[in-house]
């Protein structure tokens, strides 16, 4: 029997979906699934096209609802049959820049255990950084310049990251993957005393 002719999902989320990690776990759950395509931030939320069997699609639909990450609120989910295009894996692509955007951002929140247990870990690099966050803590609204929630497009444009946060940024098993406001004392903001 032949294989079910792939179709393509564009999937639109709106509502508090940037600054939470909401990338990062389309982009771990697609490639768990098998799922081609790409995730992006856009000016109203998170785009997605996801590319699979029909029943693989519906599978993935459920899973981005029933697991986004916890600080995710999505108001709205738009989905539409687009024609396949036959990508080779899944990526999260370059935000679209719009002149007006309608994403919520969300307020600045609290250290994560994780990140405590850093700041407090004197083996640590980020041991007693005051700046410490990752995607599921830290600075959103207080950084935030324009939509979308890219780090070209906050306060932290300012301050490149050094090559272990840029490893981690761009390491697909880290928690700091794609987060916009990480950065450690040696690359980011210091607090003069």
């Amino acid at each position: 029997m032949a294989a079910a002719a792939p179709e393509r999902l564009r999937i639109a989320l709106a509502g508090a979906v940037q600054g939470v990690g909401f990338r990062p776990f389309v982009y771990r759950l697609a490639r768990e699934m098998g799922i081609t395509g790409f995730v992006k931030n856009d000016g109203g939320g998170v785009l997605i096209e996801a590319e699979a069997s029909a029943p693989m699609l519906r599978i993935f639909l459920d899973r981005l609802a029933e697991h986004a990450p916890r600080n995710a609120k999505v108001t709205a989910r738009q989905v539409a049959a687009i024609a396949p295009r036959g990508d080779a894996g899944f990526a999260v692509v370059a935000s679209a820049v719009e002149a007006a955007g309608t994403a919520t951002i969300m307020a600045d929140l609290a250290p994560c255990a994780d990140c405590l247990r850093e700041i407090n870990d004197p083996a640590d690099r980020r041991h007693r950084y005051p700046f410490i966050s990752c995607v599921a803590c830290g600075p959103r609204y207080s950084v935030i310049e324009a939509l979308t929630y890219d780090r070209a497009r906050t306060s932290l444009r300012h301050f490149p990251l050094c090559p272990a946060c840029a490893a981690e940024y761009a390491d697909p098993a880290a928690r700091r993957f794609h987060a916009e406001s990480m950065c450690c004392g040696a690359c980011g903001p210091q607090l003069a005393l």
